[in-house]
């Protein structure tokens, strides 16, 4: 009788602790108590190693992700680097989800779904054509340019860039008697006759060295910022979620500019009736500015 071959991992806990780098970028030292809070909270739920974290504070985010990497690849040990940025709500569920579709898929780089700051709807990745959707089954979509405010990438990814493309290397000398060697990963460069952003630059880079890029849908991350009107204001964080998934699933059915009362109701959910005003709307001395 022969043996049975073991069980495929379906799970992210079918898997050893994967270890994982997650490094701080903010600029002169700016952050809040909320997202310190998500990450303290979240690393001590999720089922990953986490190796000890480092904080960057350079004038620059291009120079300071390649700072941050160049750490993530000479003094640890991890296999994956997480970029989480400070102005986003997350979980351990959705680091978890993230790393478990890595690990299962064995993909390359992966991000969540989060949109840019502004009333329209605009999600921070692009796809290569318009007709391109999710698989049904794990929510996955191939992207051609992902954003890096929830983006796990693995260490191979950036050891096969370097090896294509020598030349992205250079010294960074923090201080006149210290030279490191660091790799223009995420840059800054003219491409196409277009200023590129860091992000757009390395999932080209990635894209270039064969590898793929993917964002889960199934990973909605909140963008925090702060808003002066009364959007989605009587909505509660779920159905507002609902309606962002009818959008982007079914953009025949809700267009964009579509119904929000008909949308919630295909969604089986009600709106809540806007809140009585019954006193003037200004924040009490202890509440807080943030949304």
């Amino acid at each position: 009788m022969s043996t049975p071959l073991p069980a495929k991992p379906k799970t992210l806990r079918d898997f050893p602790r994967p270890k994982v780098f997650v490094p701080f970028l903010a600029y002169d030292w700016r952050g809040d108590v909320q997202s310190t809070f998500s990450f303290l909270d979240t690393f001590a739920r999720a089922h990953v190693d986490l190796a000890p974290p480092i904080a960057n504070f350079q004038d620059g985010v291009a120079r300071a992700r390649n700072g941050v990497t160049a750490h993530f690849l000479t003094k640890t040990d991890a296999e994956f680097i997480f970029f989480i940025a400070l102005d986003v709500n997350y979980g351990a569920q959705d680091v978890e989800r993230i790393l478990e579709k890595m690990l299962v898929h064995n993909l390359d780089v992966c991000a969540g779904m989060y949109a840019g700051k502004g009333a329209a709807l605009k999600w921070i990745f692009t796809v290569f054509s318009e007709q391109d959707r999710p698989d049904p089954a794990t929510g996955l979509l191939r992207a051609k340019q992902v954003g890096t405010d929830f983006l796990c990438i693995r260490r191979r990814v950036f050891e096969k860039i370097a090896a294509d493309k020598p030349e992205l290397k250079y010294d960074f000398k923090p201080t006149a008697k210290e030279t490191h060697v660091h790799y223009n990963f995420f840059g800054m460069p003219i491409h196409d006759g277009e200023l590129e952003s860091e992000d757009w630059n390395f999932s080209r880079l990635a894209r270039e060295s064969g590898f793929t890029c993917w964002v889960d849908t199934q990973t909605l991350i909140p963008h925090r910022g702060h808003i002066y009107f009364p959007l989605f204001a009587t909505l509660k964080t779920e159905e507002i979620f609902e309606i962002v998934r009818l959008r982007f699933v079914d953009p025949v059915r809700f267009p964009l500019g579509f119904d929000l009362k008909a949308a919630l109701a295909a969604a089986g959910t009600a709106a809540p009736a806007p809140p009585a005003i019954t006193a003037p709307l200004t924040p009490s001395p202890c509440s807080s500015a943030s949304p």
